[in-house]
């Protein structure tokens, strides 16, 4: 028995794909289906090495927006494309500049 499921699927993280973001920032990525076949395809954001997204992230219609992103939120995140029996991924990665700290001042007395 022979399965027809069309062409592959692809999909594109729009550039710029690596991030550098400073603590409390805001991190925004858009993902798209490459190709003739975009109906039926789920898009669907991931951290990688995590079972989620960060409490902070919100995901819609291919577009995942970091608010306030924390160093935590420092990694590799991926988009899938899914439908018709297959899927495909593109990844993007998330630097976090962390604010720069001033020492102390130490008051001797």
């Amino acid at each position: 028995m022979k399965h027809a499921y069309g062409p592959p699927i692809r999909v594109q993280i729009d550039a710029p794909k690596n991030l550098h973001i400073p603590v409390g920032g805001r991190a925004r990525w858009f993902c798209r289906v490459i190709g003739q076949r975009s109906a039926g395809i789920r898009l669907q954001w991931s951290k990688v090495g995590t079972a989620g997204l960060p409490s902070n992230a919100v995901q819609y219609d291919g577009e995942l927006i970091i608010n306030g992103v924390r160093e935590s939120d420092a990694g590799q995140y991926r988009c899938t494309g899914s439908g018709d029996h297959q899927f495909a991924t593109d990844d993007g990665t998330l630097n976090v500049e962390a604010k720069p700290r001033i020492p102390g001042l130490i008051l001797h007395v």
